[in-house]
C-alpha cells in the first residue's frame, strides 16, 4: 500500500468495520469541515478540509494512547488551524523595498460596474412587492438582520423559515437574469 493509502484505510476502520459505512461516515465528515469552512468565509474550504483529513489520518496510527471517541471535534481543530495559516498566508506584510503600488484592475472595475447596472436591470423587472423584499432582506447586519428578519415574517404572517424559502426563490430567479444579462451560462442549467 501507498504512504497516503495506509493511513487513510486506518482512518476509515476507525470510523468502521464495514468499508461502506465508513466511507459515508468519512463523506458526512469531510461535508460537516466545508460548511464549517465556507461559514467562516474560506474561499479553499475544499482543500482545507481535504488537508485536515489527511493530516488526521496521518497522526492518527501515531497517537499515543490511541484516539478515542468522536473525531469531529479534533478535526474541526485541525481545519480551524489550516484556515487561520491560510489567512496568515492571505496577509504577509509587503517587502521593504516595495515602492510602487499596483494600478488597479479596469476589467475587474469594468465588471464590476456591468454587474451592478445587470442587478438594477433585473430588481427593476421584479414586481414592487418582491423587490422591496428581496432589498429589505438584505438590508441589515449581524443582530439587526436577524431581528429585522423576524419583524418582517411577522408582518408577512409566515414563519422565518418560510421567509428563507420564499427569499431563496426570489433570489435564484434574480442570480438567473443576473447571469443572462451578463450573458453566462444559467448555474442551474449546468448542473
Amino acid at each position: 500500500m501507498g504512504q497516503v493509502e495506509q493511513p487513510f484505510n486506518f482512518f476509515l476502520s476507525s470510523l468502521s468495520s464495514d468499508r461502506d459505512t465508513a466511507e459515508k461516515k468519512l463523506k458526512d465528515i469531510r461535508r460537516r469541515l466545508v460548511i464549517m469552512l465556507d461559514c467562516r468565509g474560506c474561499h479553499c474550504s475544499e482543500d482545507l478540509a481535504h488537508e485536515a483529513l489527511v493530516r488526521f489520518a496521518h497522526r492518527l496510527p501515531k497517537m499515543d494512547p490511541p484516539f478515542k471517541g468522536d473525531a469531529i471535534p479534533y478535526l474541526y481543530t485541525v481545519a480551524y488551524n489550516l484556515y487561520l495559516e491560510y489567512i496568515d498566508k492571505q496577509f504577509q506584510p509587503l517587502p521593504d523595498d516595495f515602492t510602487e503600488t499596483p494600478l488597479p484592475d479596469e476589467d475587474a472595475a469594468k465588471t464590476k460596474e456591468q454587474l451592478h447596472a445587470c442587478l438594477d436591470k433585473c430588481l427593476d423587472r421584479m414586481d414592487s412587492k418582491s423587490r422591496d423584499l428581496v432589498l429589505d432582506y438584505y438590508r441589515l447586519e449581524k443582530q439587526n438582520k436577524i431581528n429585522f428578519r423576524k419583524l418582517l415574517a411577522e408582518e408577512l404572517g409566515i414563519s422565518v423559515n418560510a421567509l428563507r424559502i420564499r427569499l431563496h426563490n426570489l433570489r435564484a430567479g434574480l442570480e438567473k437574469c443576473i447571469e443572462q444579462c451578463l450573458g453566462l451560462k444559467s448555474r442551474l442549467e449546468t448542473e
